[in-house]
């Protein structure tokens, strides 16, 4: 398999939190459940 490799870069970060679910499969859900019920910030 081949890799290419990326330069580094600085980006925006418009906003910070604990737990980022993104999807709705059984991963996503259970973060975003477990986010909820443990009142940490969201997005």
């Amino acid at each position: 398999m081949n890799k290419i490799t990326e330069p580094a870069r600085r980006i925006d970060a418009i906003q910070e939190t604990d737990v980022f679910a993104v999807g709705c499969g059984p991963g996503g859900l259970a973060a975003a459940i477990g986010a909820t019920l443990d009142l940490r910030p969201r997005v």
